[in-house]
């Protein structure tokens, strides 16, 4: 039987136009420099919580190599989903941005004149991670479609195009393409009863979510209705959910929606990680160790790069949210220079927050960066404003 269609994520964002470096002296660099780490330095000092976590700062002119600001550059520390940005350069590095996904169902012969097969019919999965209603080519937020299974439906009419009409034996899902590693060695207990923390496999599908709806029923006293979707009868969901008489507070008929069993992109990190010939990067450029990138999503407390690596794999790739645009950038840097001259990946863990990537400043220099907080008690909110303020600090100086 021909092999399912293969689905590779493209992306449909326009990289803004990178303007010609203007020729700077050294003695300029180096006043750039100084102006750039007194405004760092000061957005730094606002907060009494910062001077007690532990920063990584790396900020580089990409067209002459000068540093602009470094920060603890030649520690390991943890970038949480700033890993990706490794695991994503070694895939087009090592595997190429054509590498297509092979989803196939097989049996052991063909189907007889009456459309019969003998046998088991074996759904091989090889690490597609859009097995799913994801719509593809992404374009500034991820959108789905139902069903959202529809990949498999699409799967069942080629093997009914085919001439299958009945099968004597069972339907089969195979992930043994993958080594059975269901969770990254390193991943937190707790991070298992959330989204980000379903098993990988080789054979993904909805990115191993089963979306759960609940909708007010027609009369007050009755159970609200449960849809699953995919649905599966292998989770048993006890509904105790009650449809109660209007509220002031709250509209009648407003959909609640959450995640029974999910899994996030973090699954997808890591599985793109196992495609064929993808290994974990042990050097940058200049062959000098970094420290590891263990499994792909930057769960693990084992990623553990140096500010310097990001900043060679954020500017290799161009391929990050634009600031106040899309992605997870889309409600930050609004209203600032920053705005479509930034590109950047974001990252976020317990005490952990960063923002790898590269941008254009007003003075017209690109600029590679990466800025990575540690064991810090700012809370999210405050983290990431800070770690803004240094972007916008950075990139308007002329």
């Amino acid at each position: 039987m021909p092999p399912a269609p293969a689905v590779s994520p493209q992306s449909s964002q326009t990289t803004p136009a990178t303007p010609p470096t203007p020729a700077v002296s050294p003695e300029a660099m180096q006043d750039l420099g100084t102006r750039v780490a007194t405004r760092i330095n000061t957005i730094r000092q606002q907060d009494p919580r910062a001077q007690h976590a532990t920063w990584g700062i790396s900020v580089v002119d990409l067209a002459t190599g000068a540093s602009l600001y470094a920060e603890n550059a030649d520690k390991l520390l943890q970038p949480a989903s700033n890993t990706k940005l490794f695991t994503t350069a070694t895939t087009l590095a090592l595997v190429g941005a054509d590498y297509k996904f092979s989803t196939t169902i097989e049996a052991a012969g063909p189907p007889d004149s009456s459309g019969r097969v003998s046998g088991d019919l074996i759904l091989v999965g090889r690490g597609d991670p859009n097995l799913s209603g994801r719509i593809l080519p992404y374009a500034k937020k991820t959108e789905r479609v139902t069903q959202h299974a529809r990949m498999l439906d699409e799967l069942v009419d080629q093997v009914a195009a085919a001439g299958v009409r009945v099968i004597d034996g069972d339907i089969v899902g195979d992930d043994s393409y993958f080594v059975y590693e269901r969770y990254g060695e390193g991943w937190a207990q707790d991070d298992l009863m959330w989204d980000y923390g379903a098993p990988v496999s080789a054979l993904t599908v909805n990115d191993n979510v089963v979306f759960a709806s609940l909708k007010p029923a027609d009369r007050v006293g009755q159970r609200a209705l449960l849809t699953l979707d995919p649905y599966t009868s292998y989770y048993t969901v006890r509904n105790l959910v009650t449809t109660t008489a209007r509220n002031p507070c709250a509209r009648q008929g407003s959909r609640c929606a959450f995640a029974v069993v999910a899994i996030s992109s973090s699954a997808a990190s890591s599985a793109t990680r196992r495609a064929p010939g993808v290994f974990s990067f042990t050097d940058c450029s200049g062959g000098a160790p970094f420290g590891s990138a263990a499994r792909g999503s930057g769960r693990d407390q084992q990623s553990q790069p140096e500010p310097p690596c990001r900043d060679d794999v954020a500017s290799s790739g161009k391929t990050d949210p634009i600031a106040a645009e899309d992605g997870s950038l889309s409600t930050r840097f609004k209203g600032t220079f920053a705005a479509d001259h930034l590109e950047a990946k974001t990252g976020q863990l317990g005490e952990v927050n960063s923002l790898s990537g590269y941008a254009i400043t007003k003075g017209g220099h690109n600029i590679a960066f990466s800025i990575l907080i540690n064991h810090h008690t700012l809370g999210n909110t405050k983290a990431k404003q800070m770690i803004d303020d240094i972007v916008n600090a950075v990139l308007e100086e002329d």
